[in-house]
């Protein structure tokens, strides 16, 4: 079999059927149910089964950024401009080096332009996040890695996560 993870985005904008709820947006299944009721309503509707969930919040997101250095993200001329403004930073069109808040900011807005765009946004992030891991040397993955576990919520157990890092 193949081992995969796969990165995909839901709208959480879109109406769906939530087990033993009215059907609602998306985004009102993680407040009625947590990662359970999500994962059995993904399945119900996309017919997405997901094998095992990590959560973070924002603190814990903007010091998973800060441990690794920060991502390299390629903006747009809006997406600078939007980052320049509302986070008081300096950036320009093209590739910038993003600390924790710039990442979080970033990934955060859909006033650029769409809800889709921010969606894509937050995949460029994660993706950025796992480049930057897999460019560690193997005692700077170990470091990280016991410094972002109490930053998390999974239910994937603790050993199968170090195989997931290692096999990354």
């Amino acid at each position: 079999s193949k081992k995969t993870i796969t990165l995909t985005s839901v709208m959480r904008d879109q109406y769906v059927q939530i087990p033993g709820y009215l059907p609602h947006q998306l985004n009102h299944t993680y407040q009625y149910g947590g990662m359970k009721l999500l994962n059995e309503t993904l399945l119900l509707n996309f017919g997405v089964h997901v094998d095992g969930d990590v959560e973070v919040d924002f603190n814990g997101f903007t010091k998973i950024v800060d441990l690794l250095g920060g991502v390299e993200i390629e903006l747009t001329e809006a997406e600078a401009k939007y980052l320049t403004d509302s986070y008081q930073g300096k950036f320009t069109a093209g590739k910038n080096l993003l600390n924790g808040k710039a990442a979080q900011a970033y990934s955060r807005s859909r006033d650029i332009d769409s809800d889709y765009r921010r969606a894509e946004r937050q995949r460029k992030v994660i993706m950025s996040i796992v480049e930057a891991y897999k460019n560690c040397t193997l005692s700077e993955m170990m470091k990280i890695l016991e410094e972002t576990m109490p930053l998390i919520t999974t239910n994937i157990p603790k050993n199968q996560i170090y195989t997931y890092a290692f096999q990354l």
